[in-house]
This record gives structure tokens, C-alpha cells and sequence, in this order.
């Protein structure tokens, strides 16, 4: 749906607008005191209208249109009603049928919409925003997480008082994490807040989905104090949505307190706050986000002592249904598939956990660095519970690696624990010794002397 005069004039450049309506008045062959006396508009304000010293409001818009006989939308945006409407109708098409498994014609409509304000010299700046944040959502969900970046930096670099502007902010925080930038994915909630305090946008869902963003961020870093600190941010933006009324977003913030809890090891308490998140999710029908928070859960199931693999799976392939359902991103369903290969390992089905890591390496983008981190880890479990002790060292260095280069160095220190636990049920007791040593110096531990 195309937005009204009022919203376009907000949006244009009074320069612009006021050069459209000189030349406007100049191709109908009217004198500026003419359309004075015709409109109603004094002749300072005209004046200071064509020079851009300010715009004009919809009443005058719509007199001086009348008269110069131009359409009130062409001499804000350059482009007729009908050419606006066929633009938005283009974009609201391709945002409706938009996947993760085919991403392509999306981001050819933002293509074309965009190629064509730039060769008409159009001002119109929703569209803009709209085509790039419809193309930018096609290359999250096609794993091409540097080119969303991209378009999100364009669409945010002005803060609007909109809380669309928060919704793309969120999505430039996720792809900065998922692509392994973690200080850059903290900047984007840090360096914005004390603007959306100023636009009065911080009592809303949004503004807490960003600060929990944020918080998931700090617990994929893990480094000294982040996962207190992250655990902190998580339960005052769940009081902060409990104040406000506002149940997604305490869901939002449970479901990362939650993700915090199960770094820091404590299991319980992470299932515990997932399964409340999930309830709360479960009420308001959000199905990606369902999806994504029951293939959490379904990790933490796996972590409790022993492992509850069978509700795991469970889980997991509820979330697998919703996440497709939904048309998640390509990073989304190969962590599900990744997930799902664990749980298909510790019921002990081998070649399921095969078929599904095969369809997460498969789904994997090059840049999303954690997600190959934690493949090359299951890589590296497979690889000993069949005894190639040297194909595990070679998949666990691929992971650390990785980990460390993105300052990730609690989920190395977590690749390491992980697997010595494997070595340990297998009775390499040397091996897992080994092991967790490793653990305990990628979380910076060291021998006293």
C-alpha cells in the first residue's frame, strides 16, 4: 500500500520539491503572483517553497498541483500515483513470496525498483529503503550475509522514529553475528541507544529485541564478564517488557537469558527459561521465531545429563517444519539440520546424523562462521566414535580456529570440552585429558608455578 501526500512530503527534500514546483509553474506558463492569487499562497511563501527553505504542507501541495495541472504525488517524488502503486505492489509481491530456498526473483524486483527511481530521478525514499530492505532480507536468507550488511547500513544510517528503523537495525546486529563480526554486531545496539531513548523508542518491542540482539552478541563472544553481563542485559529487558506489556518482547529476552544460561552450563536453568520463552512465543504465533527457540530448546535437551535425545528430536523436527513454514534464512535451517544431526547421533542412528550434517554444510554460507565451526566439531565427534583420532584433530583445529579468529574463544573453549567428553565415553582417557586442558586454556586458564 502506497503512503499518503503527508508521509512523501515528510520523506522528500524540500530543495528538490520546490525546484519540481518552479518548473512546474514555469512549463504551465504561470506567474508566480498569478498562482498566488489562484491558490491562495502568499508570495513569500511561495518563494521560500520553489528555493527549498521549507516544504509545503498537503493543503498547499494539492492547490498549486490543481493549477500547474501536475499531480500532487510528481512533484514530490518525480513519479505518478499509478507508477508508485505499481512499485509498491512489485515490492509487496516479492516480500510475500520470499523464501530461503529461493531468494533470487526477490532480490531482481529490489533490483529493478531500484534501477528505475535512479533512471527517472525520482525522490522517492521509502521505496528505496523498502527495495533495499527487500533485498537485503533475500541475501540474509540466501546466506550472502556481506551484501545484506550492505543494504542494511544504507537503510539505517538516518534514525527515523519509526520502529521499522529498530527492525533493521536487529537485522544488521544478526548478520554482523552470524558472520562472526561480534564487536561489530554489539556496536550497532550501543552506538544507537541513547538516539532511540531521544526519538522516545525505547518502550517498545523493537527497542528490547535490539538490546537482547545485543546480548546474544556478548554470549557468542564469551569472553571475561560478557556472559554475566549479557545474562544481566537479558533479564532487565524481560522486566523492562513486563513493565510495558509487551510479551514478544519477554519472550525475546528469555529465550537469550536462556542462550546465556546453557554457555555458562547451567542447563537447567536454560531449559527452563526457554520453555517459558516458548510459551509466550507459542500465544502470539510467531513461527520463525518459534522455530528458532524450539531448535535451542532441543539443544539444551541434548546438553541435560544424560542426554534427553528423544525429546530433543522431537523438538528439533517440530522446529524444522515451522522454520520452513516461515521461510527462515539459510543460516537458520542448517543450524536446525546441524542440531538435528546431534540428536540423531546420541540416539545413535549414524547415517541420519550424516544425512543431516550433509544438508547443513550444504545450506552453510562461506562467511557465517560459527555455524562451520560447530560442523567441523560434529565432523570431528564422528570421526572418533569410529576411531580416526587424526581426522578428529585435524576437524577440531578447523573449528578452534575459527572460533579464535573471531574472538569467540568460549565456544572454543566449549569445541574442546565437548569432544574430550566424547573421548572420555570412548575410554581415551588420555586423549580427553588432553582435551581438557585445551578447554581450560582457550578460556585463559593457565598452570600456576
Amino acid at each position: 500500500m502506497s503512503p499518503d501526500l503527508e508521509t512523501l512530503l515528510e520523506a522528500a527534500d524540500p530543495v528538490v520539491v520546490g525546484a519540481r514546483i518552479r518548473a512546474a509553474r514555469e512549463a504551465a506558463a504561470v506567474a508566480a503572483i498569478d498562482l498566488c492569487r489562484a491558490t491562495g499562497v502568499d508570495v513569500k511563501t511561495l518563494g521560500e517553497i520553489e528555493d527549498g527553505r521549507r516544504p509545503p504542507d498537503t493543503a498547499e501541495l494539492a492547490a498549486i498541483a490543481a493549477r500547474t495541472d501536475c499531480a500532487p504525488e510528481v512533484l514530490v517524488t518525480g513519479l505518478t500515483h499509478a507508477v508508485l502503486t505499481d512499485l509498491q505492489g512489485d515490492l509487496d509481491h516479492a516480500r510475500v513470496s520470499l523464501s530461503g530456498t529461493d531468494s533470487s526473483s526477490a532480490c531482481a524486483v529490489a533490483d529493478r525498483v531500484l534501477e528505475r527511481l535512479e533512471a527517472s530521478g525520482a525522490t522517492a525514499p521509502h521505496l528505496a529503503r523498502e527495495a533495499r530492505r527487500l533485498r537485503a532480507t533475500a541475501r540474509e536468507a540466501a546466506g550472502d550475509l556481506n551484501a545484506a550488511i550492505a543494504d542494511l547500513h544504507l537503510i539505517t544510517a538516518d534514525p527515523r522514529r519509526d520502529p521499522q528503523w529498530l527492525k533493521d537495525l536487529i537485522s544488521l546486529s544478526r548478520c554482523y553475528r552470524e558472520s562472526g563480526e561480534l564487536d561489530r554486531a554489539i556496536a550497532v545496539g550501543e552506538e544507537t541507544e541513547s538516539t532511540i531513548r531521544e526519538l522516545g523508542l525505547d518502550n517498545l518491542t523493537e527497542a528490547i529485541q535490539l538490546a537482547v540482539t545485543v546480548a546474544a552478541a556478548y554470549i557468542f563472544r564469551a569472553a571475561t564478564g560478557d556472559l554475566g553481563h549479557a545474562t544481566r542485559m537479558c533479564m532487565r529487558a524481560a522486566d523492562a517488557a513486563e513493565r510495558y506489556g509487551l510479551p514478544v518482547a519477554k519472550a525475546s529476552a528469555l529465550w537469550n537469558a536462556s542462550l546465556a544460561k546453557y554457555v555458562r552450563g547451567d542447563v537447567g536453568a536454560s531449559l527452563e527459561l526457554g520453555l517459558q520463552a516458548l510459551a509466550l512465543f507459542s500465544e502470539q504465533g510467531d513461527l520463525r521465531n518459534r522455530g528458532v527457540l524450539r531448535m535451542q530448546t532441543g539443544n539444551a535437551y541434548l546438553a541435560q545429563d544424560p542426554p534427553e535425545a528423544a525429546a530433543a528430536l522431537a523438538m528439533l523436527t517440530l522446529a524444522g517444519t515451522e522454520l520452513t513454514m516461515a521461510g527462515a534464512s539459510a543460516v537458520e535451517v542448517a543450524r536446525q539440520r546441524q542440531v538435528l544431526a546431534r540428536a540423531h547421533l546420541e540416539l545413535g542412528d549414524v547415517d541420519a546424523a550424516h544425512e543431516a550434517l550433509a544438508e547443513s554444510e550444504a545450506l552453510t554460507p562461506d562467511d557465517a562462521v560459527e555455524l562451520r565451526a560447530w560442523h567441523f566439531t560434529l565432523l570431528a565427534t564422528l570421526a572418533a566414535r569410529r576411531g580416526d583420532f587424526s581426522e578428529t584433530y585435524t576437524h577440531l583445529e578447523q573449528a578452534v580456529h575459527m572460533l579464535t579468529a573471531c574472538g569467540a574463544d568460549g565456544d572454543a573453549a566449549q569445541v574442546w570440552f565437548r569432544v574430550a567428553s566424547v573421548f572420555a565415553d570412548l575410554g581415551e582417557l588420555e586423549r580427553a585429558a588432553d582435551a581438557f586442558r585445551r578447554a581450560a586454556v582457550a578460556q585463559g586458564l593457565r598452570p600456576s608455578r
